[in-house]
């Protein structure tokens, strides 16, 4: 510690029966002044096949993961708050779980292969703001995997800046009023830009990809604390999916398989009672 910051650094040895040593370093560096902070970190990382790996790929190695992270911040007021992070990570050697079929007249079979490097990068931005009974919050998510991966699987035919099932943009924002001390109401939001998923098969039985629609999903619940007068008696009544959204969930990977689709409209009622209060 000291007044130009604060550096910590770690590192994790292990050695492995079947694949020797490994080293990964940790940096961090942190600094807070005046109504701002930042923070800088590179790690790494290091895992080992699994046992049910090995067994049905005895030539399957390691993988390791390098990352680097950067954040600003700002308490804009007394009331408001924001953060920007940017982040790249890459992980080398990534082990691939792949079902396959080479021969008709036998049962297809499990094996986990080796690519050559997977991973994303992007940014985030998130604002909180919080003035007496008002608690709200809102992010902005961005990433790519552009020159980052190579998993064939993982990939949308013909766009290598996303990976499939999973949106480039994503927007969530929350407000909870409390509107006494024992009643609260929350709403909810979370705006996903589209995603990419197999829809159908073309004349010689391949996947064929299709982009599905932006979702928007809306949340809201009421909550009460000390129901009915008893100490420790919670009530819950909550709503999810308000809009009826009709939100598809792709598999994130070239598996044979139509996304499927999610609960339409859901309403949740619970009662919670904490012993001991």
């Amino acid at each position: 510690r000291s007044e130009y910051g604060n550096a910590t650094l770690g590192a994790r040895a292990e050695k492995h029966s079947a694949y020797g040593t490994s080293f990964v370093p940790r940096f961090v560096y942190t600094k807070v002044f005046d109504r701002f902070h930042f923070k800088a970190l590179a790690s790494g990382a290091f895992k080992a096949p699994a046992v049910q790996n090995i067994v049905a790929s005895p030539d399957v190695n390691p993988e390791r993961a390098r990352v680097f992270e950067a954040e600003f911040g700002a308490q804009i007021t007394d009331s408001a708050y924001i953060t920007m992070n940017g982040y790249d990570v890459t992980i080398d050697n990534p082990i691939i779980y792949v079902y396959s079929c080479p021969d008709p007249d036998a049962a297809c079979i499990d094996t986990f292969v080796n690519y050559e490097k997977t991973g994303s990068r992007g940014v985030e931005l998130e604002a909180v703001y919080q003035l007496g009974s008002v608690h709200a919050g809102a992010s902005y998510s961005f990433y790519t995997s552009k020159d980052k991966n190579s998993v064939d699987i993982y990939q949308v035919p013909g766009n290598d800046s996303v990976n499939i099932g999973f949106p480039a943009h994503k927007v969530t924002g929350n407000v909870t009023v409390d509107v006494t001390e024992k009643l609260a109401s929350t709403v909810s939001m979370v705006y996903r830009s589209k995603r990419y998923g197999e829809t159908s098969v073309d004349e010689d039985g391949n996947p064929t990809f299709k982009a599905l629609s932006p979702t928007l999903l809306v949340n809201a619940n009421v909550h009460y604390t000390d129901l009915l007068g008893i100490a420790g008696l919670s009530g819950r009544v909550g709503v999810y999916n308000l809009l009826s959204s009709r939100y598809k969930v792709p598999q994130g990977y070239w598996g044979d398989h139509a996304p499927l689709p999610a609960e339409p409209f859901e309403l949740l009622v619970d009662l919670t009672y904490r012993f001991g209060l």
